[in-house]
Protein backbone atom coordinates (compact mmCIF):
# COMPACT_ATOMS: atom_id res chain seq x y z
CA UNK A 1 0.00 0.00 0.00
CA UNK A 2 1.04 3.16 -1.50
CA UNK A 3 2.62 5.68 2.03
CA UNK A 4 0.63 8.32 0.02
CA UNK A 5 -2.45 6.68 0.21
CA UNK A 6 -5.04 8.70 1.97
CA UNK A 7 -7.14 7.13 4.40
CA UNK A 8 -10.77 7.85 5.30
CA UNK A 9 -11.99 5.99 8.33
CA UNK A 10 -15.79 5.00 7.56
CA UNK A 11 -17.07 3.46 11.01
CA UNK A 12 -19.70 1.37 10.57
CA UNK A 13 -23.00 1.86 12.19
CA UNK A 14 -22.32 -1.10 14.41
CA UNK A 15 -20.89 1.00 17.28
CA UNK A 16 -24.41 1.86 18.11
CA UNK A 17 -24.82 -1.40 19.47
CA UNK A 18 -21.75 -3.15 20.67
CA UNK A 19 -20.05 -2.14 24.06
CA UNK A 20 -16.65 -3.77 23.36
CA UNK A 21 -15.00 -0.97 20.52
CA UNK A 22 -12.50 -3.89 19.57
CA UNK A 23 -14.79 -6.16 18.17
CA UNK A 24 -16.09 -3.43 15.87
CA UNK A 25 -16.12 -4.11 12.01
CA UNK A 26 -14.44 -1.27 10.90
CA UNK A 27 -13.72 -0.09 7.04
CA UNK A 28 -11.14 2.41 5.90
CA UNK A 29 -10.65 2.94 2.18
CA UNK A 30 -6.77 2.13 1.70
CA UNK A 31 -6.45 2.12 -2.38
CA UNK A 32 -7.17 5.17 -5.09
CA UNK A 33 -10.30 4.46 -7.58
CA UNK A 34 -10.03 1.49 -9.55
CA UNK A 35 -12.72 2.33 -11.33
CA UNK A 36 -12.46 5.38 -14.18
CA UNK A 37 -16.36 5.38 -14.19
CA UNK A 38 -17.37 4.56 -10.58
CA UNK A 39 -20.34 6.70 -10.11
CA UNK A 40 -22.00 4.66 -13.81
CA UNK A 41 -24.06 2.16 -11.24
CA UNK A 42 -26.34 0.07 -13.02
CA UNK A 43 -29.18 -0.82 -11.26
CA UNK A 44 -29.37 -4.90 -11.37
CA UNK A 45 -31.73 -6.60 -8.22
CA UNK A 46 -34.45 -8.66 -7.47
CA UNK A 47 -35.84 -8.43 -3.34
CA UNK A 48 -38.21 -7.17 -1.04
CA UNK A 49 -39.62 -3.61 -1.47
CA UNK A 50 -38.51 -0.60 0.18
CA UNK A 51 -41.17 0.80 3.06
CA UNK A 52 -42.96 3.83 1.71
CA UNK A 53 -45.46 5.59 3.84
CA UNK A 54 -45.01 2.51 6.79
CA UNK A 55 -46.50 0.06 4.50
CA UNK A 56 -45.07 -3.77 3.83
CA UNK A 57 -45.89 -4.82 0.63
CA UNK A 58 -46.60 -9.27 0.80
CA UNK A 59 -45.47 -8.76 4.66
CA UNK A 60 -41.59 -8.77 4.09
CA UNK A 61 -39.46 -5.57 3.52
CA UNK A 62 -36.05 -4.55 4.82
CA UNK A 63 -34.84 -4.41 8.70
CA UNK A 64 -36.63 -2.23 10.63
CA UNK A 65 -34.76 1.08 11.80
CA UNK A 66 -33.89 0.14 15.33
CA UNK A 67 -32.16 3.88 15.78
CA UNK A 68 -32.98 7.00 13.95
CA UNK A 69 -32.03 10.31 13.13
CA UNK A 70 -28.83 11.55 11.26
CA UNK A 71 -27.35 8.13 12.55
CA UNK A 72 -29.83 5.76 11.43
CA UNK A 73 -29.15 2.18 11.19
CA UNK A 74 -31.27 -0.92 10.13
CA UNK A 75 -29.23 -4.17 11.27
CA UNK A 76 -29.64 -7.43 10.53
CA UNK A 77 -29.31 -9.15 14.37
CA UNK A 78 -28.06 -12.12 14.85
CA UNK A 79 -27.39 -14.75 17.35
CA UNK A 80 -26.13 -18.69 16.74
CA UNK A 81 -28.73 -21.38 17.82
CA UNK A 82 -25.95 -23.47 19.99
CA UNK A 83 -22.44 -23.63 20.51
CA UNK A 84 -21.36 -25.54 17.74
CA UNK A 85 -22.69 -23.22 15.32
CA UNK A 86 -21.06 -20.17 16.71
CA UNK A 87 -17.35 -22.50 16.49
CA UNK A 88 -17.95 -23.53 13.10
CA UNK A 89 -19.62 -20.47 11.38
CA UNK A 90 -18.41 -17.33 13.00
CA UNK A 91 -15.11 -17.60 11.39
CA UNK A 92 -16.83 -18.12 8.11
CA UNK A 93 -19.78 -15.17 9.14
CA UNK A 94 -16.54 -12.70 9.73
CA UNK A 95 -15.51 -12.94 6.08
CA UNK A 96 -18.84 -12.63 4.13
CA UNK A 97 -20.33 -9.63 6.30
CA UNK A 98 -16.50 -8.06 5.30
CA UNK A 99 -17.48 -8.98 1.35
CA UNK A 100 -20.73 -6.33 1.90
CA UNK A 101 -18.33 -3.38 3.56
CA UNK A 102 -19.18 -1.51 0.20
CA UNK A 103 -22.85 -1.82 0.84
CA UNK A 104 -22.70 -0.75 4.22
CA UNK A 105 -20.99 1.95 3.78
CA UNK A 106 -23.35 3.44 1.43
CA UNK A 107 -26.67 2.58 3.33
CA UNK A 108 -27.90 2.78 6.74
CA UNK A 109 -27.52 -1.56 6.45
CA UNK A 110 -25.59 -3.25 9.07
CA UNK A 111 -25.08 -6.80 10.35
CA UNK A 112 -24.26 -7.24 14.41
CA UNK A 113 -25.20 -8.92 17.03
CA UNK A 114 -28.22 -9.01 18.68
CA UNK A 115 -26.82 -8.91 22.09
CA UNK A 116 -23.53 -7.43 22.54
CA UNK A 117 -22.66 -9.86 25.73
CA UNK A 118 -22.97 -13.04 23.74
CA UNK A 119 -23.88 -14.25 20.56
CA UNK A 120 -26.14 -17.05 22.04
CA UNK A 121 -29.85 -17.40 20.99
CA UNK A 122 -30.35 -18.76 24.44
CA UNK A 123 -29.94 -15.48 26.05
CA UNK A 124 -32.95 -14.40 27.70
CA UNK A 125 -31.74 -10.84 26.84
CA UNK A 126 -31.92 -12.06 22.91
CA UNK A 127 -34.77 -10.72 20.90
CA UNK A 128 -37.44 -13.11 19.52
CA UNK A 129 -37.40 -11.25 15.95
CA UNK A 130 -33.48 -11.82 15.67
CA UNK A 131 -31.60 -13.91 12.81
CA UNK A 132 -31.34 -17.32 14.04
CA UNK A 133 -27.71 -18.84 12.53
CA UNK A 134 -27.63 -22.50 12.85
CA UNK A 135 -25.04 -24.84 11.61
CA UNK A 136 -26.93 -27.91 10.38
CA UNK A 137 -24.23 -30.51 9.64
CA UNK A 138 -23.94 -33.35 11.82
CA UNK A 139 -20.10 -34.41 13.13
CA UNK A 140 -19.23 -38.01 11.46
CA UNK A 141 -22.66 -38.16 9.28
CA UNK A 142 -21.50 -38.00 5.39
CA UNK A 143 -24.78 -39.41 4.58
CA UNK A 144 -27.24 -36.89 6.65
CA UNK A 145 -24.70 -33.81 5.10
CA UNK A 146 -24.61 -35.15 1.25
CA UNK A 147 -27.96 -35.64 1.00
CA UNK A 148 -30.40 -34.09 3.72
CA UNK A 149 -28.57 -31.48 4.47
CA UNK A 150 -26.80 -30.24 1.25
CA UNK A 151 -27.80 -27.13 0.62
CA UNK A 152 -27.82 -23.68 2.56
CA UNK A 153 -31.28 -22.13 3.38
CA UNK A 154 -32.37 -18.26 4.72
CA UNK A 155 -35.25 -16.25 5.08
CA UNK A 156 -35.55 -12.97 2.60
CA UNK A 157 -35.61 -9.83 4.28
CA UNK A 158 -37.53 -9.47 7.64
CA UNK A 159 -41.04 -11.01 8.24
CA UNK A 160 -43.47 -8.15 9.05
CA UNK A 161 -46.61 -10.10 9.40
CA UNK A 162 -45.18 -13.00 11.81
CA UNK A 163 -44.47 -12.72 15.36
CA UNK A 164 -43.29 -16.32 16.19
CA UNK A 165 -39.74 -16.22 17.85
CA UNK A 166 -37.10 -17.80 15.54
CA UNK A 167 -38.86 -16.77 11.84
CA UNK A 168 -35.69 -15.03 10.54
CA UNK A 169 -33.35 -18.35 10.00
CA UNK A 170 -30.04 -18.99 8.31
CA UNK A 171 -29.34 -22.90 8.36
CA UNK A 172 -26.12 -23.39 7.07
CA UNK A 173 -25.00 -26.67 5.38
CA UNK A 174 -21.61 -26.34 4.35
CA UNK A 175 -19.48 -29.94 4.08
CA UNK A 176 -16.99 -29.45 6.76
CA UNK A 177 -17.04 -25.78 7.10
CA UNK A 178 -13.92 -25.89 9.25
CA UNK A 179 -11.25 -27.37 6.41
CA UNK A 180 -9.11 -24.94 4.51
CA UNK A 181 -10.14 -27.12 1.41
CA UNK A 182 -14.21 -25.99 1.80
CA UNK A 183 -13.41 -22.73 3.38
CA UNK A 184 -13.85 -20.12 0.57
CA UNK A 185 -16.49 -22.09 -0.84
CA UNK A 186 -18.41 -21.50 3.00
CA UNK A 187 -17.73 -17.69 2.40
CA UNK A 188 -18.78 -17.81 -1.01
CA UNK A 189 -22.13 -19.49 -0.14
CA UNK A 190 -22.59 -17.22 3.29
CA UNK A 191 -22.11 -13.86 1.32
CA UNK A 192 -24.63 -15.27 -0.80
CA UNK A 193 -26.90 -16.14 1.90
CA UNK A 194 -26.71 -12.90 3.67
CA UNK A 195 -27.95 -11.26 0.86
CA UNK A 196 -31.25 -12.89 1.38
CA UNK A 197 -31.27 -12.14 5.24
CA UNK A 198 -31.19 -8.57 3.78
CA UNK A 199 -33.89 -8.90 1.18
CA UNK A 200 -32.44 -9.65 -1.73
CA UNK A 201 -33.75 -12.68 -4.04
CA UNK A 202 -32.46 -14.66 -6.89
CA UNK A 203 -31.79 -13.35 -9.60
CA UNK A 204 -31.98 -16.32 -11.65
CA UNK A 205 -35.39 -16.38 -10.66
CA UNK A 206 -36.42 -12.56 -11.71
CA UNK A 207 -40.13 -13.10 -13.82
CA UNK A 208 -37.78 -11.91 -16.99
CA UNK A 209 -35.48 -14.73 -16.59
CA UNK A 210 -36.26 -16.60 -19.74
CA UNK A 211 -34.48 -13.22 -21.80
CA UNK A 212 -31.08 -13.88 -20.15
CA UNK A 213 -30.72 -17.48 -19.36
CA UNK A 214 -32.06 -20.78 -19.99
CA UNK A 215 -33.12 -23.29 -17.56
CA UNK A 216 -32.73 -26.99 -18.26
CA UNK A 217 -34.77 -29.17 -15.59
CA UNK A 218 -34.13 -32.05 -16.90
CA UNK A 219 -30.36 -31.69 -15.57
CA UNK A 220 -31.59 -31.01 -11.70
CA UNK A 221 -30.69 -33.89 -9.23
CA UNK A 222 -33.83 -36.12 -8.87
CA UNK A 223 -35.08 -35.24 -12.56
CA UNK A 224 -35.13 -39.22 -13.52
CA UNK A 225 -37.06 -40.03 -10.60
CA UNK A 226 -39.48 -37.11 -10.96
CA UNK A 227 -40.15 -38.30 -14.78
CA UNK A 228 -40.93 -41.80 -13.51
CA UNK A 229 -43.24 -40.23 -9.90
CA UNK A 230 -45.79 -38.28 -12.19
CA UNK A 231 -46.21 -41.28 -14.13
CA UNK A 232 -47.72 -43.07 -10.97
CA UNK A 233 -49.27 -39.58 -10.03
CA UNK A 234 -49.51 -40.97 -6.15
CA UNK A 235 -50.72 -37.42 -4.73
CA UNK A 236 -53.32 -37.24 -8.03
CA UNK A 237 -51.87 -34.11 -8.89
CA UNK A 238 -52.99 -34.35 -12.76
CA UNK A 239 -55.76 -35.02 -14.76
CA UNK A 240 -55.70 -38.76 -16.08
CA UNK A 241 -55.89 -37.73 -19.53
CA UNK A 242 -52.39 -35.87 -19.30
CA UNK A 243 -49.66 -37.08 -20.84
CA UNK A 244 -46.60 -37.84 -19.39
CA UNK A 245 -44.33 -34.96 -20.99
CA UNK A 246 -47.29 -32.46 -19.97
CA UNK A 247 -46.61 -33.38 -16.75
CA UNK A 248 -42.92 -33.23 -16.56
CA UNK A 249 -43.23 -29.93 -18.08
CA UNK A 250 -45.69 -28.97 -15.08
CA UNK A 251 -43.87 -29.98 -12.48
CA UNK A 252 -40.68 -28.23 -13.86
CA UNK A 253 -42.75 -25.05 -13.83
CA UNK A 254 -45.05 -25.20 -10.84
CA UNK A 255 -44.76 -24.47 -7.28
CA UNK A 256 -47.05 -27.34 -6.09
CA UNK A 257 -45.73 -30.11 -8.60
CA UNK A 258 -42.18 -29.04 -7.77
CA UNK A 259 -42.65 -29.40 -4.19
CA UNK A 260 -44.29 -32.73 -4.53
CA UNK A 261 -42.16 -34.70 -7.24
CA UNK A 262 -38.82 -32.50 -7.92
CA UNK A 263 -38.09 -30.16 -4.52
CA UNK A 264 -34.74 -29.53 -6.57
CA UNK A 265 -36.69 -27.14 -9.08
CA UNK A 266 -38.04 -24.80 -6.25
CA UNK A 267 -35.15 -22.76 -6.32
CA UNK A 268 -35.18 -21.97 -10.08
CA UNK A 269 -38.95 -21.19 -10.64
CA UNK A 270 -40.10 -17.73 -11.12
CA UNK A 271 -42.80 -15.61 -9.81
CA UNK A 272 -45.41 -16.42 -12.91
CA UNK A 273 -44.42 -20.40 -11.87
CA UNK A 274 -45.75 -20.32 -7.90
CA UNK A 275 -49.48 -20.66 -7.12
CA UNK A 276 -49.30 -22.14 -3.40
CA UNK A 277 -51.19 -18.80 -0.96
CA UNK A 278 -47.67 -18.87 1.01
CA UNK A 279 -45.03 -18.03 -1.41
CA UNK A 280 -47.55 -15.83 -3.43
CA UNK A 281 -47.25 -13.75 -0.59
CA UNK A 282 -43.47 -13.64 -0.69
CA UNK A 283 -43.43 -13.19 -4.37
CA UNK A 284 -45.55 -10.29 -4.07
CA UNK A 285 -43.11 -8.77 -1.35
CA UNK A 286 -40.56 -8.86 -4.39
CA UNK A 287 -39.70 -6.08 -7.29
CA UNK A 288 -36.65 -5.97 -9.58
CA UNK A 289 -34.76 -3.94 -11.91
CA UNK A 290 -34.55 -3.40 -15.54
CA UNK A 291 -31.18 -4.89 -15.96
CA UNK A 292 -30.22 -8.36 -15.30
CA UNK A 293 -27.02 -8.85 -13.33
CA UNK A 294 -25.06 -12.02 -14.41
CA UNK A 295 -22.45 -11.36 -12.19
CA UNK A 296 -24.34 -10.84 -8.63
CA UNK A 297 -23.82 -13.02 -5.96
CA UNK A 298 -27.45 -14.00 -5.76
CA UNK A 299 -27.35 -15.75 -9.37
CA UNK A 300 -26.90 -19.72 -8.96
CA UNK A 301 -23.43 -21.18 -10.68
CA UNK A 302 -24.63 -23.46 -13.92
CA UNK A 303 -23.99 -26.46 -12.04
CA UNK A 304 -26.04 -25.59 -9.28
CA UNK A 305 -28.79 -28.01 -8.13
CA UNK A 306 -27.27 -30.58 -10.28
CA UNK A 307 -26.42 -34.25 -9.13
CA UNK A 308 -23.25 -34.24 -6.66
CA UNK A 309 -20.02 -34.09 -8.46
CA UNK A 310 -20.72 -31.75 -11.42
CA UNK A 311 -18.77 -29.06 -11.84
CA UNK A 312 -18.12 -26.04 -14.39
CA UNK A 313 -16.13 -28.93 -16.94
CA UNK A 314 -19.84 -31.17 -17.60
CA UNK A 315 -21.39 -28.57 -19.08
CA UNK A 316 -24.00 -31.17 -20.68
CA UNK A 317 -25.60 -31.28 -17.16
CA UNK A 318 -25.40 -27.63 -16.29
CA UNK A 319 -28.90 -26.95 -14.88
CA UNK A 320 -28.38 -22.69 -15.92
CA UNK A 321 -26.79 -21.31 -19.52
CA UNK A 322 -26.47 -18.12 -20.50
CA UNK A 323 -28.39 -17.77 -23.64
CA UNK A 324 -25.58 -18.36 -26.03
CA UNK A 325 -24.77 -21.54 -23.61
CA UNK A 326 -21.98 -19.97 -22.07
CA UNK A 327 -21.70 -20.60 -17.96
CA UNK A 328 -23.37 -18.51 -15.13
CA UNK A 329 -20.77 -17.86 -12.28
CA UNK A 330 -21.92 -16.70 -8.85
CA UNK A 331 -20.24 -13.73 -7.80
CA UNK A 332 -18.69 -13.41 -11.47
CA UNK A 333 -15.83 -15.83 -10.72
CA UNK A 334 -15.33 -19.66 -10.50
CA UNK A 335 -12.82 -18.86 -8.15
CA UNK A 336 -14.37 -18.53 -4.74
CA UNK A 337 -11.43 -15.83 -3.22
CA UNK A 338 -12.40 -14.08 -6.06
CA UNK A 339 -16.02 -14.06 -5.73
CA UNK A 340 -17.26 -10.71 -4.67
CA UNK A 341 -20.35 -9.20 -4.59
CA UNK A 342 -21.45 -7.32 -7.38
CA UNK A 343 -22.31 -2.78 -7.72
CA UNK A 344 -26.09 -4.64 -8.65
CA UNK A 345 -26.08 -6.27 -5.54
CA UNK A 346 -24.75 -3.02 -3.91
CA UNK A 347 -27.17 -0.55 -5.06
CA UNK A 348 -30.14 -3.41 -4.04
CA UNK A 349 -29.14 -3.10 -0.25
CA UNK A 350 -28.92 0.99 -1.03
CA UNK A 351 -32.15 1.17 -2.03
CA UNK A 352 -33.75 -0.96 0.39
CA UNK A 353 -31.59 0.79 3.33
CA UNK A 354 -31.19 4.30 1.82
CA UNK A 355 -28.44 6.63 4.28
CA UNK A 356 -29.70 10.27 4.03
CA UNK A 357 -27.31 12.18 1.91
CA UNK A 358 -25.24 9.22 0.31
CA UNK A 359 -26.66 8.49 -3.25
CA UNK A 360 -25.45 7.03 -6.49
CA UNK A 361 -23.02 9.70 -8.38
CA UNK A 362 -22.47 12.00 -5.06
CA UNK A 363 -18.46 11.66 -3.66
CA UNK A 364 -18.83 8.89 -0.65
CA UNK A 365 -20.90 6.85 -3.07
CA UNK A 366 -18.02 7.06 -5.22
CA UNK A 367 -14.87 6.71 -2.64
CA UNK A 368 -17.21 2.72 -2.03
CA UNK A 369 -17.39 1.76 -5.22
CA UNK A 370 -14.30 2.66 -6.72
CA UNK A 371 -11.71 1.80 -3.95
CA UNK A 372 -10.64 -1.24 -1.77
CA UNK A 373 -11.91 -1.17 1.86
CA UNK A 374 -9.82 -2.29 5.08
CA UNK A 375 -12.43 -4.13 7.33
CA UNK A 376 -11.35 -4.81 11.02
CA UNK A 377 -13.50 -7.25 12.16
CA UNK A 378 -12.58 -9.11 15.84
CA UNK A 379 -9.05 -7.54 15.68
CA UNK A 380 -8.83 -9.17 12.05
CA UNK A 381 -8.39 -7.41 8.86
CA UNK A 382 -10.15 -7.80 6.05
CA UNK A 383 -9.34 -6.07 2.91
CA UNK A 384 -12.30 -5.82 0.37
CA UNK A 385 -11.89 -5.16 -3.48
CA UNK A 386 -15.01 -3.02 -5.03
CA UNK A 387 -17.64 -4.52 -5.93
CA UNK A 388 -17.99 -6.51 -9.39
CA UNK A 389 -18.92 -3.93 -12.29
CA UNK A 390 -21.97 -4.39 -13.97
CA UNK A 391 -21.43 -6.65 -17.62
CA UNK A 392 -22.38 -4.43 -20.14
Amino acid sequence: MSSTTSLILLLLNVMLFLRNRSELPRIDTVAKSLHPNASAVTRRWIGVQPIKDNKVIGGYGPWPVLCAGPQQTQPVRFCFKDDRSERNLQPILDKAIAKWAHAMTVSTMAIVPDNADTLSCSDPKVRDDALVIVDGTKDGNDEYNWNECSTESATTGYDYAGKQPGRHLLTFCHLIPREDSTHDKAVKAMTHELGHVMGLNHEHQRPDRDNYLTFHCENLDGYSKAVADVKIDEHALFDDDMNDDARVRVVCADDVAAGTYLPSALSFLRPQDVRSKAQRRKWKAYQNSQKFDIDSIMIYDSFSGSPAGTNLDDHKKWVLTRKDGGAVVQGGDVDAVKAKVSEGDVKAVARLYPKPGVQEGLREWDVAMGRRLKVLIRGLEHVVDPPRKASR
